[in-house]
């Protein structure tokens, strides 16, 4: 189990780390449609302002709803917030085709995906009280359930495991690791 989550995570932080190299997270919510140009960093903020003339709950929010890869760069348990940076999982066909645009000299990628982070901006949502938190622990067929308390554990050292975030209405309802080999 230990050698598995070596590997694993050694070849995720050589992926990000390639990917960091080559660029830094897409500001747009959709994996697969890279953003036309990165965002600056932001603050520690959960809902950004609203423009003149409009409400806050009229504001966008910091993510569609939906599901996001992402690396979890802090875990706030006590605060039930959880600071993150959105990347892009690609796999297949468009995994190949980013991959070889970025490095064409190259043969990649490596075990069909590629990571894509090319925003350095964080961002923080707050997580919902019955968020339901599952990560892989050896075997990627049988996930394990966990409680928010436990993910900083489970995320140790933080920013090297893939993560899912689900989000509706503003906050993580879902967390859920991707398996890489």
């Amino acid at each position: 189990m230990r050698a598995t989550a070596a590997v694993r995570t050694g070849a995720l932080a050589l992926v990000a780390a390639a990917a960091l190299v080559a660029a830094g997270c897409g500001a747009g919510s959709d994996p697969g449609t890279p953003p036309a140009a990165p965002s600056a960093p932001v603050a520690d903020a959960t809902t950004p302002a609203p423009a003149p003339g409009q409400s806050l709950e009229e504001a966008p929010a910091v993510l569609a709803d939906g599901r996001h890869a992402v690396l979890i760069r802090k875990i706030d348990v006590a605060g039930l917030k959880i600071t993150f940076d959105l990347v892009y999982f690609l796999t297949g066909a468009e995994a190949t085709k980013e991959f070889q645009k970025r490095f064409p000299d190259e043969e990649g990628p490596m075990n069909d995906y590629f990571v894509v982070n090319d925003n350095p901006r964080l961002r923080v949502l707050p997580v919902a009280r019955a968020v339901t938190v599952t990560v892989v622990d050896g075997d990627p067929s049988d996930p394990v359930e966990l409680a928010f308390a436990d993910l900083p554990a489970a995320n140790d050292p933080p920013a090297v495991r893939l993560f899912w975030l689900t989000v509706a209405k503003g906050s993580v309802t879902g967390i859920e690791e991707q398996f890489v080999p």
